[in-house]
């Protein structure tokens, strides 16, 4: 262990930095914040298809600001680095310790700003707070990172990304990789979030006047226990698109997609339905035209521009309805839907690097959910969509303060959730079966135990390098459950050297 640990401070103090390669701007960096007015001040961006592509956002990088790990002047460029975390955190009242280790590599390649290939892995080994301990005994996952297994420190888990990016032209682009894709412009999204683990992709983009159409075909993975290797679990499959309209230059309006069906297993021997290849189709129709009975959604996105410093935004989730049972407002079970609203300011007061959003998110329960494991809309125990699944609101607000290297962040989460008692269904659970509900009339968010989740977190965040992911974090977290009968509370401290490759959450169900 000591030798684990001496051997990963070594790596991060003796980077080679060369140059960076990387053609998108990663989920996790600290740059989205402070890229957020700059890129609402232009027209013609599509923000809500993330990770940001270089190309749609070089003409707005200034060498006056913080752009240099994501500046490629130069046409031909190669970078590696050392990667994985050192961390240790304090919880309260438990005298127990939390301890991250992990070191990996990562490396990127840059040819004529046309080919790009960007690669990483990383091994970790990790003691957890009590509630990502939880967490990770429901689930067999480590909260967006990987699979757990069992170690005599807490938990061993792998982290594997990485991608193809080939710019065919000014309209198309294509990318093949195992990683994490975002719609959306909240901090939450209820169409496709990079919540869930990293998984592989296909994915195309094409931008013709106004438009931009985002294509992505997945390959995601129906956990079962008993496998070992992530590759050993069962497949399932998704197509996603999504169409982005800038109707205005305030404007603008996106629609979403996507079905979900079950890969080879025992009772069912299917891979991948090349009918749902095609990249213009409305996924519906050819459901039932080859007699499945895949999980489809559809969804919208808009946002509005009331200044360059403000902008309003929301989405709305559909998975299953029927306009009658709605009217007759009576709780049917299939009715599945959830939405957003959220407001954004940036520079609030014109204070410069002072950004504020609030933002508010409800789901009707079995949301998400499906009749089999193999069509929901999770991936390896973890939801596609909200950290929370379905059965719940939310109100959140976060404010962040950035200059250069330094962002400081205040984030407050309330939400009420129903939960499932241990032998009835409420659809709470995406991973449970619908066929297993309740009761088909009279559910209502909030349905089954009811809990209280309030979570308060203060984090400094440091870049240590222009070149380099590495970051240094220093937080605290007060974290809240109540029950009918209950009250759990804890205050969490964390001080860790990492690198942020994807975006972390501390505040998930």
């Amino acid at each position: 262990m000591r030798k684990f640990l001496l051997f990963s401070v070594i790596l991060f103090l003796f980077q080679v930095q060369v140059l960076f390669g990387q053609s998108y701007l990663p989920l996790g960096s600290l740059l989205n914040e402070s890229f957020d007015k700059e890129l609402n001040s232009q027209d013609m961006i599509h923000t809500s298809s993330k990770p940001l592509l270089h190309r749609d956002i070089s003409r707005i990088i200034s060498d006056s600001l913080w752009r240099a790990p994501y500046s490629l002047q130069k046409k031909k460029s190669l970078f590696f680095e050392p990667i994985g975390t050192i961390g240790i955190g304090l919880e309260s009242p438990s005298p127990d310790l939390k301890l991250e280790t992990g070191i990996g590599g990562r490396a990127m390649l840059n040819l004529n700003n046309q080919f790009y290939a960007h690669f990483g892995y990383a091994s970790y080994n990790s003691s957890f707070f009590q509630y990502e301990s939880d967490f990770i005994e429901r689930r067999s996952v480590v909260n967006t990172l990987g699979q757990a297994k069992g170690t005599n420190m807490g938990y061993h888990y792998n982290l594997f990304f990485g991608d193809v990016h080939f710019v065919a032209n000014e309209v198309f682009d294509f990318m093949i990789g195992h990683g994490k894709n975002f719609i959306g412009d909240g901090h939450r999204s209820l169409l496709l979030s990079d919540y869930a683990m990293p998984y592989s992709y296909l994915k195309a983009n094409t931008k013709i006047w106004k438009l931009k159409l985002t294509n992505i075909w997945a390959n995601f993975k129906n956990f079962e226990g008993k496998r070992s290797a992530y590759w050993d679990h069962p497949n399932k499959f998704g197509s996603m698109h999504f169409l982005d309209f800038q109707a205005t230059k305030s404007l603008s309006i996106g629609l979403y997609e996507s079905v979900i069906w079950g890969g080879r297993d025992t009772l069912n021997d299917r891979n991948f339905e090349w009918n749902y290849l095609n990249p213009v189709i409305f996924y519906r129709p050819v459901e039932y035209s080859i007699g499945s009975a895949d999980n489809s959604l559809i969804g919208l996105n808009i946002k509005y521009k009331f200044s360059n410093s403000i902008y309003s935004y929301g989405q709305l989730i559909m998975d299953e309805f029927l306009l009658s049972e709605i009217r007759a407002r009576n709780g049917w079970w299939a009715n599945k839907y959830g939405y957003q609203f959220g407001l954004k300011w940036n520079d609030v007061f014109n204070v410069e690097g002072l950004n504020a959003r609030g933002e508010f998110n409800a789901v009707r329960p079995f949301t998400f959910s499906h009749g089999r494991n193999m069509e929901n809309y999770g991936h390896f125990n973890q939801s596609l969509a909200h950290p929370f699944g379905s059965n719940f609101q939310e109100v959140l607000g976060i404010l962040t303060w950035s200059k250069k290297r330094l962002q400081i962040e205040l984030k407050s989460v309330y939400a009420r959730k129903g939960d499932n008692p241990d032998s009835l269904n409420f659809g709470a659970d995406l991973f449970v079966d619908y066929n297993s509900r309740a009761s088909d009339y009279g559910n209502f968010i909030g349905q089954g135990d009811f809990v209280n989740f309030f979570s308060n977190q203060l984090k400094l965040s440091y870049s240590c390098w222009k070149q380099s992911s590495l970051i240094v974090e220093l937080g605290v977290m007060s974290r809240t459950l109540k029950y009918t009968n209950a009250t759990d509370n804890n205050l969490y401290t964390w001080l860790s050297i990492k690198s942020s490759i994807f975006r972390s959450s501390v505040d998930y169900w």
